[in-house]
């Protein structure tokens, strides 16, 4: 994941959530790709500034950036 690129919000049926938006080459033909991830729910990170400390956390940790449902719903 990459802590460049921008982040906006997004409805889900159980609230809102923050998307990290970013660029990434494409491994079959080596074309830059927007990539999105979901990073949490916005009331577990009220400030951006959360969010991209979220962001830079799950890079250090190795995060692939994809979360599964169950790991969306223990946020």
């Amino acid at each position: 994941m990459s802590t460049r690129g921008w982040i906006t919000k997004a409805s889900r049926k159980k609230g809102d959530v923050w998307l990290h938006h970013f660029y990434r080459l494409r491994d079959t033909d080596g074309k830059n790709v927007e990539t999105c991830s979901t990073v949490g729910p916005v009331f577990k990170f009220p400030k951006e500034a959360d969010v991209w400390e979220e962001i830079k956390r799950r890079q250090q940790t190795g995060s692939t950036g994809r979360m599964t449902v169950a790991s969306l719903a223990e946020s």
